[in-house]
């Protein structure tokens, strides 16, 4: 189910509540499928579980809610609930990052050993 408001396309970065952390935080999501609510997840540093060649770098200048260099998260897409997208969306809390970082993304994960060939394809299709 879609959000409310302006349409939420892929490659839209919000700001929500991210239920995998522990405990649960505010995160800047990049989506992937909104029909099916799968985002990649946005983070200040480097998930230091995952392997190094599935993080991605974000340069500050290439995301406007940045504050400074960030990693975005290339080893799994995880689905956010739909009110969390929903609340996101209608708070304004929506940005859209330079084709530079959208580039780099789809160059990484399209070298990835780490995401299922679907969900490859599905970024690859999407972004």
């Amino acid at each position: 189910m879609p959000p409310t408001g302006k349409p939420l396309s892929p490659g839209d970065v919000i700001k929500a509540r991210f239920p995998y952390s522990n405990p649960p935080k505010f995160k800047y999501l990049l989506a992937v499928c909104v029909t099916s609510q799968l985002f990649m997840v946005i983070s200040s540093n480097p998930y230091k579980f995952a392997p190094a060649d599935s993080q991605i770098e974000a340069f500050q200048g290439e995301l406007e809610c940045l504050e400074h260099d960030s990693w975005v998260d290339g080893k799994a897409l995880y689905e956010i609930p739909v009110g969390a997208i929903r609340s996101a969306v209608e708070s304004g809390d929506v940005w859209r990052p330079e084709s530079s970082l959208i580039e780099r993304i789809k160059r990484r994960v399209g070298e990835s050993r780490h995401l299922p060939g679907s969900q490859i394809k599905m970024v690859l299709a999407n972004l």
